[in-house]
This record gives C-alpha cells, sequence and structure tokens, in this order.
C-alpha cells in the first residue's frame, strides 16, 4: 500500500503505484460439467493509478466453469445491479431466467 492507495487496496507495490485491487471471499458451485469440476467465482475491487489521478473503479468477475474462463468487468453501480437480479430471482423463477438466457445464446447462433 502506498500513500495514494485507496483505504481498501489490499496490494503490495512501490509508489508511485500503477494500480490497487481488492480481492474478496471466493465463491465456489457445483460442478456444471460431465468432470465434476467445481464452478469458482472470483470477484475483485480494481482501480487504475496514473500520475497520481486515481481511475473510475472497475468490479471484475471472473467465472470459470466446464473448462472456460469468462471474465466481466464493470462499474461497481452495475454490479450492485447484478446482485440485486440474481437476489430477485429465487428459486423456480431463477431457472427460468438462466434457461432463457442460455436459450438465447443458442439462438443466437453461439457455440460451446
Amino acid at each position: 500500500m502506498t500513500a495514494s492507495c485507496p483505504a481498501w487496496c489490499q496490494q503490495t507495490h512501490d509508489a508511485p503505484a500503477v494500480g490497487h485491487r481488492l480481492d474478496l471471499k471466493p465463491f465456489d458451485g457445483p460442478a456444471l460439467d460431465e468432470a465434476a469440476t467445481p464452478a469458482t467465482i472470483r470477484v475483485s475491487l480494481l482501480q487504475s493509478e496514473d500520475g497520481g489521478i486515481l481511475g473510475e473503479p472497475l468490479v471484475r468477475i471472473r467465472f470459470t466453469a466446464a473448462g472456460r474462463v469468462r471474465v466481466w468487468e464493470m462499474p461497481p453501480s452495475d454490479a450492485a445491479d447484478i446482485g440485486d437480479l440474481i437476489t430477485a430471482l429465487i428459486g423456480e423463477r431463477r431457472a427460468d431466467f438462466t434457461a432463457t438466457l442460455i436459450g438465447l445464446f443458442w439462438l443466437a447462433g453461439g457455440a460451446a
């Protein structure tokens, strides 16, 4: 941590810093493939720094399942909105929503 680091920064780096990072609790889920490899989700808060000026913070979500890695970066407000969306989908509604999104992927010509 340097003098210019945000209070949440966990990264060890020399001055001047070029980026800040906070890795949050990992989330592991059930296997989504026949090999029974558990799904993993890693969430980080990132913020660049250039010449002592902090960039906009970003949330990075890294999702690994069924042998594939997907990474999304978004503003913290978008990450909070996704959290609200997931919370609103309980039980069967979550399964229906998931099936709808997967169906749209295949309808648009997606490939695994």
